[in-house]
C-alpha cells in the first residue's frame, strides 16, 4: 500500500526537482519553535485523529501545508505562545522565520503563511 504524499514539483533544464511536504513542514516547525515567545507548537484535532487512524503521519505536528494547483505553498502554523508576550508579535515573527528559512533551504517561496495561536503556556515555577 503506497502512502499518499505531495511534493512540491519544479522542472528545471537538468531534470526535475521534487521536495516531500514532510520536508517543507519539517523546516517550517523548526523555523517556528526557534521564534521567542513560541512555547510549543500545538495540532489541530482533524491532524491528530488522521494520525491516530494512519491516514498521515507527519514529522511536525501543528504544522499543515497545503499545495495548491498552481504550485503556491500555504502553510498553517498551530502554536502556544508564552505567557507574557504580545501574541501579534509572536504571530509577525514566526511568519517572517517561516518564509525565510523555506526560501533559504529550499528555494521555495511561500504564499500564506496562517498564524493559529490556540493557547498560551505559563512558566512552572
Amino acid at each position: 500500500m503506497s502512502e499518499s504524499k505531495e511534493y512540491w514539483s519544479s522542472s528545471q533544464d537538468q531534470g526535475n526537482i521534487r521536495i516531500s511536504e514532510d520536508v517543507i513542514c519539517s523546516i517550517a516547525a523548526l523555523a517556528a519553535t526557534e521564534t521567542e515567545g513560541v512555547a510549543a507548537l500545538s495540532s489541530n484535532i482533524s491532524a491528530e485523529i488522521a494520525e491516530f487512524l494512519g491516514k498521515k503521519k507527519t514529522l511536525s505536528k501543528g504544522i499543515k501545508m497545503q499545495l495548491s494547483d498552481d504550485g503556491c505553498v500555504q502553510i498553517d502554523v498551530f502554536l502556544l505562545a508564552k505567557f507574557g508576550y504580545n501574541v501579534r508579535e509572536i504571530a509577525e515573527k514566526v511568519q517572517a522565520n517561516i518564509a525565510s528559512s523555506v526560501e533559504a533551504m529550499a528555494g521555495i517561496k511561500l504564499g500564506d503563511i496562517n498564524i493559529h495561536i490556540t493557547g498560551v503556556a505559563f512558566d512552572k515555577e
